[in-house]
């Protein structure tokens, strides 16, 4: 006898109990829909409204009373007449109830700044402002796309005059590739020229900054 207290006591395992719905009161069911399984038999526990009860077999019911848990569905299936299956079974589906990362156990991140949002203010403040020649790179960068947005909207009236085809104008805009700026899989996905269009101005200018101080 004293050898099987020693086992259990090894072989004890914590239970996470936890609400359905708010937050009220003590923590009254499982925190979550967990499944055990042990041969044949498969066991699942779905948490349940305070006042519930043990929705379980008899002997189910008794482990899911000694567990400290309140209110519970259970939903079985296999061979549950081969006790120490069904047992076993449910035994693991109490214990899979620590094997999850609810969203109040999850970590906090301190997400850091993309490079445009930690460079933006500097090249505004101290490089743009400063530099002639960064200037006129910039506006001539500027003066270009908006050239080829300029082409993009001539083409796409051209095309609305020519056909009014609504499966026609999907392939076409499908068609569309300006691969001197982007590839044709941004377009698949659906970016807009004017955010791509800022996004190259920033990364030529600081081509630009990089190149002139190299220089110096």
């Amino acid at each position: 006898i004293r050898g099987v207290v020693i086992a259990a006591k090894l072989a004890m395992i914590p239970i996470r109990l936890g609400y359905w719905g708010n937050n009220i009161g003590q923590p009254h069911t499982v925190a979550m829909k967990v499944t055990g399984k042990c041969g044949s038999v498969r066991v699942r526990l779905v948490p349940a409204p305070r006042g519930t009860g043990l929705v379980a077999a008899p002997v189910s019911k008794k482990l899911l009373s000694i567990s400290g848990v309140e209110d519970v569905f259970t939903s079985s299936s296999g061979k549950t007449n081969t006790m120490g299956n069904f047992i076993k079974a449910t035994f693991f589906a109490l214990s899979e109830t620590y094997k999850y990362l609810t969203p109040d156990l999850w970590p906090k991140h301190a997400f850091p700044q993309t490079p445009y949002q930690e460079n933006s203010q500097w090249l505004a403040d101290e490089i743009y402002n400063n530099n002639i020649e960064l200037k006129d790179e910039f506006l001539k960068l500027e003066k270009q796309i908006n050239g080829v947005n300029m082409n993009r909207e001539h083409e796409k009236n051209n095309y609305n005059d020519r056909s009014k085809d609504n499966s026609a104008r999907i392939k076409y805009k499908a068609d569309q590739t300006h691969s001197q700026y982007f590839g044709a899989s941004e377009i698949s996905r659906g970016t807009r020229f004017k955010n791509v269009s800022h996004g190259i101005i920033i990364f030529e200018l600081i081509k630009h900054i990089r190149k002139i101080k190299s220089n110096n």
